[in-house]
């Protein structure tokens, strides 16, 4: 195996190598280490990501928003949406001390509005001992009479449905309670527990969450506690805030699921002069709660991560890649930086050609480096063949082994054309100081023929090559000399017949 196959850092190599047309880049021992510690620890890098992504340890992309909406919003009715008791001290339930005195002491009813516009719909709902165990020793409510309702509100409709818990003495008589227990203890009693230091009214409301690290749902209840006085009805209001949360995950191609449930609960408390209540509106009692949903509804989009997305390996390679064209930018900006120069001395020299040039010698000489190759394939009326041939060549011609065989078949020629001697004084041809100190913007017509018996064969020939604008005065003349059939040489047919028009 090459190095090149296995250095990420290798350099590119301009020219291809052998039959392939692919180019070819330079390997080294230090790029081939290199690239073995980048590939080990980008393996291991993979290896723990992908154990945080089976094991969860990936936070997924997590967005909230909350918004007020004239829409409809519902909660589904159950036994276990609510659970509640009153407490005539911490933590100690109403209900075991009435079962141990056989005396009762406080009553609860529950009722279920439904409003459409201006029709009221009142149904009462029975109270039950809670089965959830996470509500163990509370009353919840049976929802079997509604069941095909739900907790709703629709403000652009006109639509709610409200949930009301009474809690009165046992004594107490209003529109709602007409009827007395048998085993009612007195109105002293009564007053004691309800005024005591701690008594108050403790709720259970059912909450529900998509928990991102076990991606299940889970339940959880808020607590939620308020004080009772004897000369007071204390009226509760709770609004249900529902949450709608939608949750997309998969390795490679995502599902998603959809969740709603309440999230929170805004509470609202008011004291009611008893005595007050009781005589104005015929409201007896010492606490109400009404449960409602509330207008804002919360929405939440969970997406977890993907196998492609978390691979943060492919930032390692873009690293390497990076480093890879950074060393390869470098080059290009050399080349950019030298052909700037060229084309300034191009741009210099052009200047100086005479505008009546004859455009015909433009076209054979410069026609693949001045003019554009599209139109120039188009005007030659070239296929799609002839295009794939010309490609092949151009292919060819950048193999380095071609270019090499070029090179060494030049030098064999050389040195069989040439004597010893002249072979030998080709190794001190060249140009004088003062030669290379003139600036090459003065390289023109005028200057060569005063300088041609001061420069020698090779600076003529040199300046030749240097200048296009005495290459197209060479030209034009040898142009001319065929033209006129004068004095041609071998050589000279040889170019003639050769030259591309």
């Amino acid at each position: 195996m090459d190095l090149q196959d296995i250095d990420l850092f290798s350099s590119s190599f301009s020219f291809t190598v052998g039959k392939s047309n692919r180019q070819s880049k330079k390997g080294t021992i230090q790029g081939v280490i290199l690239s073995i510690i980048v590939f080990i620890f980008a393996i291991a890098y993979f290896s723990y990501l992908l154990y945080q992504f089976v094991n969860n340890q990936i936070d997924p992309n997590y967005k909230s928003q909350s918004f007020i909406t004239e829409e409809r919003i519902d909660i589904n009715l159950g036994s276990d949406l609510l659970g509640f008791r009153f407490e005539y001290d911490t933590n100690q339930d109403i209900q075991n001390l009435q079962a141990s005195q056989n005396q009762t002491y406080l009553v609860f009813y529950a009722y279920f509005y439904y409003i459409n516009g201006t029709s009221l719909t009142q149904t009462q709902l029975n109270i039950i001992q809670c089965t959830n165990p996470q509500l163990a020793g509370f009353y919840c409510l049976d929802f079997s009479p509604v069941q095909n309702y739900t907790l709703t509100l629709s403000t652009k409709e006109n639509l709610q449905s409200q949930v009301f818990i009474y809690t009165y003495g046992c004594l107490d008589i209003d529109f709602n309670k007409n009827s007395i227990p048998s085993n009612c203890a007195n109105q002293t009693e009564i007053n004691k527990i309800v005024n005591g230091v701690n008594a108050g009214f403790r709720f259970k409301l059912f909450t529900s969450q998509f928990n991102t690290q076990t991606k299940q749902i889970q339940v959880n209840y808020r607590n939620d506690f308020v004080y009772a006085l004897g000369n007071y009805i204390s009226y509760t209001t709770l609004k249900a805030q529902k949450q709608i949360t939608s949750v997309k995950q998969g390795f490679f191609i995502q599902s998603q699921s959809n969740y709603s449930s309440p999230i929170a609960y805004e509470k609202d408390n008011q004291l009611w002069d008893r005595q007050y209540t009781i005589n104005s509106i015929n409201q007896s009692g010492y606490g109400m709660l009404e449960l409602i949903m509330n207008e804002i509804v919360q929405q939440v989009e969970i997406q977890y991560p993907t196998i492609p997305s978390i691979l943060a390996l492919n930032k390692i390679w873009t690293l390497v890649k990076d480093q890879h064209n950074y060393s390869s930018n470098n080059n290009l900006c050399y080349n950019k930086k030298n052909k700037k120069k060229f084309f300034k001395k191009q741009e210099i020299a052009n200047s100086d050609i005479k505008l009546n040039h004859n455009e015909k010698l433009q076209s054979i000489l410069f026609r693949f480096r001045f003019f554009d190759k599209k139109e120039y394939l188009l005007s030659k009326g070239l296929d799609y063949q002839q295009k794939k041939i010309i490609e092949k060549q151009l292919s060819k011609d950048l193999n380095i082994f071609e270019f090499y065989k070029d090179i060494l078949f030049l030098k064999k020629a050389v040195m069989i054309l040439l004597s010893s001697e002249q072979l030998a004084a080709i190794k001190i041809i060249g140009c004088s100081s003062n030669f290379l100190e003139q600036p090459k913007t003065l390289i023109n017509k005028d200057n060569f023929l005063n300088n041609t018996g001061s420069l020698n064969y090779f600076q003529e020939q040199y300046n030749l090559f240097e200048s296009e604008n005495l290459q197209f005065e060479k030209i034009e003349q040898f142009i001319k000399r065929c033209q006129q059939n004068t004095s041609l040489t071998e050589i000279d047919k040889r170019l003639l017949s050769s030259i591309c028009i």
